[in-house]
């Protein structure tokens, strides 16, 4: 059982709480799939009032010593990826919120 499972379970209605897992490491992929959800949510009537952005990585030696590459993959985890799903969600709480 996933983490998240256990933490559902123990929410006082499970049964309105919805896990939606991704990759921010890969934006033409995610950015459709949130798009899909998110779409699929506001057609149930459904919305997102709490959402938890949980993503991050570290690198574990010197600046100096990693390459672009690796520079550009910790900045889309840890900041592009986020920023782009947050404004995702942020348009469909304000959807949500101001219908019409």
């Amino acid at each position: 059982m996933l983490k998240l499972e256990k933490v559902k379970s123990e929410c006082k209605d499970p049964s309105k709480v919805t896990i939606f897992i991704f990759d921010l490491s890969k934006p033409d992929e995610f950015i459709p799939e949130n798009e899909k959800f998110l779409e699929k949510l506001e057609n149930e009537g459904k919305k997102i009032d709490i959402m938890i952005e949980n993503a991050g990585i570290s690198q574990r030696s010197k600046a100096i010593d990693f390459d672009l590459e690796n520079h550009l993959f910790l900045t889309m985890i840890n900041y592009s990826g986020p920023v782009n799903h947050t404004k995702l969600v942020v348009r469909h709480m304000i959807r949500c919120k101001n219908p019409g």
